[in-house]
C-alpha cells in the first residue's frame, strides 16, 4: 500500500507551524533590538552628564546647550538646586527609540 500523498501533506502541515513560530517570534525580535538601543542609548546620556558634572567640578563654569553625540542630539540644563543650595543640578534631555523625551539629572558641587 502506497501513501505518497500523506507525506506531503505532513510537509505542508510542519512548514505551516514553522513559519507561525517564526512569524510569532519576529516581533519579539524587534523588542529586545529596540531595548537594547534605548538601554545604550540612556547609558551615553549617562556618560555625557558624567562628563559634563566633572567639568563644572573642575573649572567652576556651567554650560548649557546641545551635544550631538553617535547622531543623537542630548541637551543639558543646570538649575539651582532649592534643598542643596551647594550643588548645581545638571540634566540632560533626549529623545528613545519609542519617541519618548527622557530626562536624566543629577548633582554637581559649586
Amino acid at each position: 500500500m502506497k501513501d505518497n500523498g500523506y507525506i506531503y501533506a505532513e510537509l505542508l502541515a510542519a512548514l505551516l507551524v514553522l513559519c507561525f513560530i517564526i512569524s510569532s517570534c519576529i516581533p519579539l525580535y524587534v523588542q529586545i533590538k529596540t531595548d537594547r538601543k534605548n538601554a545604550y542609548l540612556y547609558m551615553t546620556a549617562r556618560h555625557v552628564l558624567d562628563e559634563q558634572l566633572l567639568s563644572v567640578k573642575s573649572r567652576g563654569t556651567v554650560k548649557e546647550g546641545a551635544i550631538v553625540k553617535d547622531d543623537v542630539g542630548f541637551f543639558i540644563s543646570w538649575k539651582e538646586n532649592p534643598d542643596f543650595p551647594l550643588y548645581y543640578m545638571g540634566c540632560i534631555q533626549y529623545t528613545n527609540l519609542k519617541q519618548k523625551r527622557v530626562e536624566l539629572c543629577d548633582l554637581a558641587k559649586k
